[in-house]
């Protein structure tokens, strides 16, 4: 099986215009230049990959400057010393590197896991005879037998985020961590809070992305290295919660997260019209990791408003304790503006479905109320019932209603009705009043201005008030029955 993958792979790398300049540079330049990495070992799994990694004998920023001239490429200089840069053409990254040592062996062995640490000469793949892997620490066994093993014990302390990435490629190729490396990630956890924030979220994003990581993401927490990551996850352990809950904050955190992956993949089946729905959420980019990342912190809150009551739990304001708490991890892993918001309004708008499924169960849900919820959630209807039915499967508590996942189903339904015919109507229209309006009639800025501004922003959206002057009408009536 690897020999035909590796005679596919020269059929196809021959075949590329770029190959021949590669190869090209490298008689001008008299360096020996070697394919390493995911290319090769993507291409063996018989995966596609648009990445091609490249290790040099030297010289590796001027064969790099020399290929983008002559594709018309974007060169990067990723780091001077050591000499490690990237030329961008299109859709397709090269990635030019010295050796890391003084030759193709001890770069190898530098490198993080066995499968990465397999190597292909391009002078040989364009002459005759046998064109044969370079295989020291027997990378290609690790692939057949789809073990992920660390390339030696100094993997990890040369580069600690190497420990995210073994998770993350386990996710991705389905592999199987050795226990020697298990146990090596086990010890040296604490070390990954050394990396740059920017690269453990993105190796995060990475894992989350992948449609089932969460073996990968329990693997994390069985090794210590998700409390590294998130600190703000370990105070949930031991918060038992009752009731709805059969299971403590923490491991109802993780349940929800396998369940939300369950259903994204189809495990769960949901009707035909909401599943076609969840396909068209999910094709938005990253939507899915983000969904995934604010079940797992969709309850961060709950340690600290955790109160007793009548001899139950209560968790009065968690929701917005759980967005709070999630801003300064959000900072620090440097999310965007526009990330920050999703989670904020996910975090903190989370248990509204449950207020809207228990209104229907207790025959109170009125139109005004799921209206009022389509406006504040907008584009992201289906990602709060996505969350809300995972999180309500992972309760199964004693005084959980039976019923509670159809009820949960019905109000999804209505308020995509309410979305398609209701959503696009009001978008458009500015406010007819505001708070000098207000101030005009002779009231004191104050909490009622909100709840008057809000309404008439109803009754607009509803055609109930067409014009400033009804608005101001109204307004009259109101605190005058009020």
């Amino acid at each position: 099986m690897v020999l035909e993958q590796i005679k596919k792979l020269r059929c196809w790398l021959v075949d590329q215009d770029w190959s021949a300049l590669l190869l090209n540079i490298s008689q001008t330049l008299g360096v020996d230049i070697f394919l390493v990495g995911g290319l090769i070992r993507d291409r063996i799994l018989g995966r596609e990959t648009q990445d091609v990694d490249l290790t040099l004998s030297h010289q590796a920023l001027q064969a790099g400057r020399l290929f983008a001239n002559q594709t018309g490429g974007t060169f990067i200089l990723l780091r001077e010393e050591g000499e490690m840069a990237r030329v961008v053409i299109q859709d397709r990254i090269f990635d030019f590197a010295n050796f890391r040592g003084p030759d193709l062996q001890t770069d190898l062995r530098n490198r993080d896991f066995t499968l990465n640490a397999i190597s292909l000469s391009l002078t040989q793949a364009f002459a005759s005879g046998e064109w044969l892997p370079y295989d020291p620490l027997k990378g290609l066994s690790d692939l057949k037998d789809r073990i992920l093993r660390m390339a030696s014990p100094a993997s990890f302390p040369q580069d600690p985020l190497r420990m995210l990435r073994a998770f993350r490629l386990a996710a991705q190729l389905g592999l199987e961590m050795d226990s020697a490396t298990l146990q090596a990630i086990n010890i040296q956890a604490p070390a990954l809070t050394r990396s740059a924030p920017e690269r453990i979220r993105y190796e995060w994003m990475l894992l989350l992305s992948q449609p089932e990581g969460f073996i990968s993401i329990l693997g994390m927490e069985e090794t210590g290295l998700l409390g590294i990551i998130f600190p703000e996850l370990v105070p949930l352990k031991g918060v038992m919660q009752g009731r709805f809950h059969h299971l403590d904050v923490f491991q109802h955190s993780l349940l929800t997260v396998k369940l939300l992956e369950q259903i994204t993949q189809e495990k769960i089946p949901l009707p035909a019209d909401l599943r076609r729905e969840v396909i068209s959420y999910l094709q938005q980019k990253g939507k899915l990791a983000y969904l995934k990342w604010a079940a797992l912190m969709h309850d961060l809150g709950k340690a600290t408003t955790a109160r007793e009551k009548d001899g139950h739990q209560t968790f009065y304001g968690h929701a917005e304790e759980s967005q709070r708490q999630f801003d300064p991890l959000a900072d620090r892993l440097k999310l965007s503006n526009l990330e920050k918001i999703f989670f904020q309004k996910l975090l903190g708008g989370h248990m509204r479905p449950f207020s809207l499924a228990q209104e229907k169960g207790r025959g109170t849900l009125t139109g005004r109320a799921l209206k009022r919820f389509v406006r504040d959630t907008a584009e992201e209807v289906n990602g709060f019932f996505l969350l809300a039915l995972a999180d309500s499967l992972a309760a199964q508590g004693t005084e959980k209603p039976p019923d509670f996942e159809e009820r949960l189903l019905e109000v999804w339904r209505r308020a995509l009705q309410i979305k398609e015919e209701w959503f696009p109507v009001r978008t458009p229209r500015p406010p007819l009043i505001t708070g000098k309006d207000l101030i005009d009639l002779g009231l004191k800025p104050g909490p009622l201005f909100k709840v008057l501004l809000s309404e008439i922003q109803e009754e607009h959206w509803e055609g109930k008030v067409r014009s400033k002057e009804e608005a101001l009408s109204w307004v009259k009536k109101r605190i005058g029955s009020g």
